[in-house]
Order: structure tokens, then C-alpha cells, then sequence
């Protein structure tokens, strides 16, 4: 009941990363306890001062969890994200990229060598820049520069390292981008809304979410030399109206939030 679904699940199943609102603390639940702790210490609103993780990504090996924090002004400081990494208990926390930048940076995937994120960074003026982070270093690699493409809202990197696939959330489509840099593509652009969920454990084909029979379902389309080598077929449908992919695992395991319930309209007096 206290996880949200911008964490990611650990590539055996049975962790999920989130954030925990009550205190803006980086949480950890155990699928099979079913019971959660916290994995940073804010002390809670009031003592942190408004500090708070948002986005988190389990390394491909489970060892490392990458997360955005949050730092508010203070100290004439202008605050913002950092990029941080910690080991998968909670200990070794260092920041690696960012601190405390203007904008909303957050880490979208790990690279299957565990060796870079691939970083989405959407800058105060609107635009949105995605760049390859060293994790060891904090050296940064720029593979979109700032503009109007959205892709990075979701990505994931192909097992051989050699592409990166990402969501871009305002044409709800799904675009395929060579690690070594280059223009973003389509990959089985289509009319409806498009997310994407993973590679497949080969890098033959890609799983994405899409509602092009109507309601979401998952789908999967074979990829070759990063694009699309045949129509998409439905692996399964019925999912609903509102539903977001989190991960996968390496059984192949299906990991996804669902929205329940809908939206109330209210007035007030001003």
C-alpha cells in the first residue's frame, strides 16, 4: 500500500524499488515477506526540509540501486536533482552526476555492463537532453541534445549494449537510438499510445504496452540491427485502460502498476 511505480524491480523478482512519500525516503519492498524498509534516512518532511528520492533503477547484477534526490534551496544553494547511487542495502551512497542541478534529471536505465546510465534530463526552458553517464567517473556523453524530442520518460538498453530504446511520452511512441550517438527512430509507429516494457533476454525483439486493440495489452516485435524485422504481435491483452510497465525479471516475469479507481472534480470557494 506505500509504493508507488517509479522504482523498478530487481532482475530476480523479488525486490521493488520506490518512493516513499510519508518521509521522501528511497524505499525497498520484499515481494516475497511482503514487508518494506527504507533504504535512506530523511528523518521526514519537516526535519529534511523538503528532500526527497523520486526515480530509481536496480543495476542489471542487483547490486546498485540509482536514484534521483532532490535537494531543496537552501544556504543560498539553488537545490535541484543529483544523480545518486548506493549499494542494494543502503550503504556506499555517493552522488555521480547533476548536483543539484536546475530541471528534472533521473536515471532511465542501466547499461548491461552496470558500467553507464543513460540519463534523461528536462531542462527548465522546456527542452529535453538525454546523455550516457559513467558511473564510476560522472563523466557524461551527450546522445540527445536539448530540443523537443521527450524520448527518456522509459528506456532500456539491448543485452549486446548497442542500443538504447526509449518511450517519448508526448508522441507516445516507441524510437530505437544507437549508444554511439545519432538520430533517434520509430520502432513500430502506430496511431495509438505506446510505452515501452522491455528487451527480450536475446535482444531479438522488444515488449512494449500499447492500446492499439483498445484497451493496453503487451505486445512484442521482432529487432534486428536496431529496427523493427516484422509486424508486432499481441503476447497478451486486457489490461486495462491505465496501466505502466516497471520491468521485467530474468524468468520473465511481467512487473506493472495499474491505476484503480478514477478522478473527482470538486468546487470551492476562492
Amino acid at each position: 500500500p506505500d509504493v508507488d511505480d517509479e522504482g523498478s524491480i530487481s532482475p530476480d523478482g523479488r525486490y521493488l524499488t520506490y518512493a516513499h512519500w510519508e518521509t521522501g525516503d528511497l524505499g525497498l519492498r520484499d515481494l516475497a515477506t511482503n514487508t518494506a524498509k527504507l533504504l535512506t534516512n530523511t528523518g521526514g518532511w519537516e526535519k529534511s526540509g523538503g528532500e526527497y528520492a523520486q526515480d530509481s533503477r536496480f543495476s542489471p547484477d542487483a547490486k546498485k540501486i540509482a536514484y534521483n534526490w532532490f535537494l531543496p534551496k537552501k544556504d543560498g544553494k539553488p537545490g535541484g536533482y543529483e544523480i545518486r547511487v548506493m549499494n542494494a542495502d543502503g550503504s556506499g551512497v555517493r552522488t555521480i552526476g547533476w548536483h543539484g542541478g536546475r530541471g528534472y534529471a533521473f536515471p532511465v536505465a542501466w547499461s548491461p555492463d552496470a558500467r553507464h546510465l543513460a540519463v534523461s534530463d528536462f531542462r527548465v526552458d522546456g527542452k529535453q537532453a538525454l546523455y550516457l553517464l559513467e558511473v564510476l567517473t560522472g563523466k557524461t556523453q551527450e546522445l540527445i541534445a536539448p530540443g523537443p524530442f521527450s524520448g527518456g520518460h522509459r528506456g532500456a538498453f539491448s543485452p549486446d549494449g548497442k542500443w538504447l530504446a526509449l518511450s517519448d511520452y508526448r508522441a507516445n511512441e516507441i524510437f530505437m537510438l544507437s549508444t554511439t550517438g545519432g538520430e533517434p527512430h520509430p520502432i513500430a509507429p502506430h496511431p495509438a499510445n505506446e510505452t515501452l516494457a522491455a528487451w527480450s533476454s536475446d535482444g531479438k525483439s522488444l515488449f512494449f504496452l500499447s492500446n492499439r486493440s483498445g484497451s493496453y495489452g503487451l505486445w512484442q516485435v521482432p529487432i534486428a540491427g536496431g529496427r523493427e524485422a516484422g509486424p508486432a504481435k499481441l503476447v497478451r491483452g486486457e489490461f486495462g485502460q491505465t496501466v505502466k510497465a516497471i520491468g521485467f525479471t530474468t524468468a520473465g516475469a511481467f512487473a506493472y502498476s495499474s491505476a484503480a479507481g478514477g478522478t473527482d472534480i470538486f468546487e470551492a470557494s476562492i
